[in-house]
């Protein structure tokens, strides 16, 4: 079975890339509307994409169990992420 990023994940990457501020984050705001006014494409389209990108991120080891994962990172932190192995 192919992995896929947690939905929780998802919604990280989507408060990332759309600027959503941090106030808005916690009112169950509609990640669709986010994303299709960013990218033209639904929350669907958009999970399918992210799941193929990342797979092409590096290969990176965890600090503090050393596994290994895909994932998006920005400024040092991991936004999303996948079991590489």
């Amino acid at each position: 079975m192919r992995k896929s990023i947690d939905f929780y994940d998802l919604e990280e990457l989507v408060y990332v890339l759309c600027s959503v501020p941090v106030s808005e984050q916690d009112a169950y705001p509609d990640l669709d509307a986010y994303i299709f006014d960013r990218y033209g494409v639904g929350l669907d389209e958009f999970t399918a994409i992210a799941n193929d990108l990342i797979r092409l991120t590096p290969v990176v080891k965890t600090a503090l169990t050393e596994t290994r994962i895909h994932a998006f990172i920005k400024n040092g932190e991991i936004v999303c992420r996948i079991n590489a192995d």
